[in-house]
Formats: C-alpha cells, structure tokens, sequence
C-alpha cells in the first residue's frame, strides 16, 4: 500500500533525449522522476529520457509596449534632439537637456526608471551654467544630493541610476564631462572623433577598481545587475558605480564642425561613419538629420530607448 506520491518534472541542459518547449526553436531534455514512498521503506526512481506527448513548459511572454511619439527639441540650426521609446519599455528613461544661449547640451540614459535622469538633467545645467562650477564637482554633488533626496528614495530608487553626458561650449573650445556609456562624436571635414570612453563593467581598468572596492562583475554587470561601472544614483551600489566623470577639453577651429551625443541605443546600431553621411545628406537641416538617425535607431534595434543631439559649432560660434 502507497503512503505518498511525489512526481518531480525537471528540465536540464544535458545530452538526452529532448523534447520541444513551447515558444523555443531549440530542443532541450526533459526528465520526469517519480518517486515513491512504501511501506516498507523501498524507493522507486523512475526517469524517462523523453516525454514527447506534449508541452510541458510555456515561457514567459516578453511584454512589448506602445511606442509613444518621440520627443524633440531645438530650433533645427543650431542644435537639435530626439528621443524616442523603446518597445521593451513602459516609459522613455532617456533625457535631453540643452541650453542654447549658454552653449550647454546633454544626454541622460536613466535604467530603473527616469527619476534619476529627469533630476540629474535640472541639477547639473544648474550647476554648471548657473552656479559655474567645475564639472567634477557638479557631478560630485548632483549624485550626492540624489542620494539625500527623500522625494525619490521613498520611490524605491535605490537601484534608479542614469549615464550622464554633458558638454559646456564656449567660442571654440568644449569641455566633455561622462559617466556612462552615452557617448560624444566629434564630426569635421578632417576628422571623425570619439570624445568619450564608455564605462562599462567589462573594461579592464573598470573591473579592475570595482574589485579594489571590494566588487565583482558578473554576466558582465556590476554585482550582476548594473551594465554601466560609472553613474550618477544606483544608491545600492555606489561603493562600486561611482559618479567620477571623465572630461576632456578642445579647441576646434574648422568650420562645417558638428558634436553628437547620443545614448548607448543609437551608437549600438548606428556606426560614426553613417552618423556622418546623414549629416552631409541633411545639408545643414540638424532636425531632419536628427530625424534620420533617430528613424534608422528604430529600424535596426526599436526595442531600447534611443537619444541623439546634433550640434552646429559654427553656430553656437556665432551666436
């Protein structure tokens, strides 16, 4: 006589027979073991190599989301921005912030949500164009303050972070200030120039200190769950993803000059040399370049949230 019956289904990756999972173009095992309990204290293991009558697993459903009108800013001359929704996304986590009369232009990719993007955006254009301070310490600060912040740490952002990519122009020279993977592409009839250096967790010097820390990178992400090794909030993690930007200073004297920032959506599908034929194409048009870009963004990869700003030099020069 039985006491009690345990049916155990269990799916492994190990070289046996295989059954088809729903949803799944590859065919993986699947064993069925049952156990039973005697009288007599014996135990029956039974394991069946394939069991093909039917499914016995269905995947989760990647949930796709409407994709909202993109955002857009600039007079079209002298700058311009775009910012569009992934379908993977709920709601658009990147941010543009420009101000032409001071020759200041940013990008914001927020993950975990845009809090952070949104408030990293006001505060350091306050920093830096109103309040003059040097980039490090405006960054420095904006992350500091993010942490104190009670309106978003009672929202749970405690793992809300953003990139941050911020430029401050004036007459022919730029300073460049990151954390992040947004990236800054310099683009003249001479030369085709990456300004920034992506922080991520798989660089070399990047895991290197996120270890010193007392750290580790894991599926490629800090602790397992952060793409990006420098940025401004991730409050969990901050002994690791520090908000320490980068900055580079130029001058750039040639004319027919342009500077785009972009967020890690476009320049993961859009190569430097395309970004340049839209905008030769665009003749001087930076909305319809702007356009272009943010149209071949969604083409090739429309299910991450993408930002692009295209700069004029020889405007903000002149203005």
């Amino acid at each position: 006589m039985l006491t009690e019956t345990n049916v155990l289904i269990r799916v492994d990756a190990l070289d046996a027979g295989a059954t088809k999972l729903v949803g799944s173009g590859e065919e993986r095992p699947c064993f069925l073991a049952v156990n039973r309990k005697r009288s007599r204290g014996k135990q029956l293991n039974l394991e069946l190599s394939s069991v093909a009558s039917k499914p016995l697993i269905t995947p989760l459903s990647v949930p796709c989301f409407e994709r909202h009108r993109p955002r857009e800013s600039g007079d079209g001359v002298s700058y311009f921005s775009v910012s569009q929704q992934g379908t993977r996304r709920e709601n658009l986590e990147d941010v543009c912030y420009a101000d032409k009369a001071n020759g200041y232009y940013s990008v914001f990719d927020g993950h975990g949500g845009s809090r952070a993007a949104e408030y990293a955006s006001r505060k350091l254009h306050e920093k830096i164009v109103l309040d003059r301070k040097s980039m490090r310490e405006a960054f420095l600060e904006t992350d500091s303050d993010f942490a104190k912040c009670e309106e978003f740490c009672s929202h749970g952002s405690s793992s809300c972070g953003t990139t941050a990519l911020c430029v401050h122009i004036s007459g022919k020279k730029l300073t460049v200030a990151h954390v992040g993977d947004s990236r800054a592409l310099l683009v003249t009839p001479t030369r085709l120039e990456t300004l920034t250096t992506d922080h991520i967790a798989t660089t070399a010097t990047e895991a290197e200190r996120i270890q010193r820390a007392g750290g580790y990178v894991l599926n490629k992400r800090v602790s397992g769950c952060v793409a990006v090794s420098r940025a401004i909030g991730d409050i969990r993690y901050k002994q690791f993803i520090v908000a320490e930007p980068e900055i580079v200073n130029l001058e750039v004297d040639e004319e027919n000059s342009f500077l785009v920032l972009g967020t890690d959506g476009l320049w993961g599908v859009v190569s430097d040399t395309e970004i340049r034929r839209k905008l030769v194409e665009a003749k001087g048009d930076l909305r319809l370049a702007s356009r272009s870009l943010a149209d071949l963004t969604h083409k090739r990869n429309g299910r991450d949230d993408s930002s692009v700003v295209v700069v004029d030099l020889d405007a903000t020069r002149e203005s």
